[in-house]
């Protein structure tokens, strides 16, 4: 089973009950008339609101996995999680038109909803220089930030330039604007930490049961926290930089 189908199955099986939003505060209704404008018959018939409510579960499923993996603007990547978030709705044998036309017009609609509710990642530079104070030759590095109020979890991607004599010891997102420093909001675990300091030198995951004030803010205000990453020399910071859209 890829990571794609079980993304999408688990979401079909959690969001769809629990009717869960996107992070671009889209609501049930807004998948359900991407449905419904991708139907092409009838919009008055028991068929049409049996496929309106398991394509809008789709939608919501594949989404919540373009905001996780921080891609929806890919089309090639759209349309293979919309295959497969349609599939489990839309189960072969797809042997009749109207079974396939079902199927079809689920993959176009779950394909314009990520692009239209998925959340785009945040970003942020790593830099000794926009520590405070300041750390001559730090480490520099990127981070991407991608926020999913729907599931409360937040993923990252998180490089760093090679650690050489001076490890990463912690990383967070704090609370704080640029030229300030500011409290813990989001630690980073131990093996993130680790993965740091192995090579590519990168940690990726996902943070589960975020609080979901916490994402709302970070998502309404990017600016006010910041991405750094502790070593050895530096237990205040070795590298930092704020978040952006």
């Amino acid at each position: 089973m890829t990571r794609y189908r079980m993304l999408a199955i688990v979401a079909v099986l959690g969001l769809a009950a629990l009717g869960v939003v996107s992070t671009q505060g889209a609501t049930r209704a807004d998948f359900a008339k991407k449905c419904s404008d991708a139907w092409t018959g009838s919009r008055t018939t028991a068929a049409f609101r049996a496929y309106r409510t398991k394509c809008a579960n789709a939608a919501i499923a594949a989404t919540s996995a373009a905001t996780d993996v921080g891609n929806p603007t890919s089309t090639r990547a759209n349309r293979v999680r919309a295959r497969t978030a349609c599939g489990p709705q839309f189960p072969t044998p797809r042997n009749t038109a109207a079974k396939r036309a079902a199927y079809g017009s689920c993959v176009a609609a779950v394909t314009a909803s990520q692009r239209a509710f998925a959340g785009r990642p945040l970003t942020a530079v790593l830099n000794g220089s926009n520590e405070v104070p300041a750390v001559t030759n730090g480490p520099t590095g990127s981070a991407l930030i991608r926020l999913n109020p729907g599931r409360r979890r937040i993923c990252f991607t998180i490089t760093v330039s090679a650690p050489g004599t001076d490890p990463a010891v912690a990383a967070h997102i704090h609370s704080g604007v640029a030229g300030q420093n500011g409290p813990v909001v989001i630690p980073f675990s131990s093996s993130d930490v680790a993965a740091l300091n192995q090579s590519p030198n990168q940690a990726k995951g996902c943070l589960q049961n975020v609080a979901a004030t916490t994402i709302s803010d970070i998502r309404q205000h990017p600016e006010r926290f910041y991405v750094n990453v502790h070593t050895t020399n530096h237990g205040g910071g070795a590298t930092r930089g704020q978040l952006s859209k």
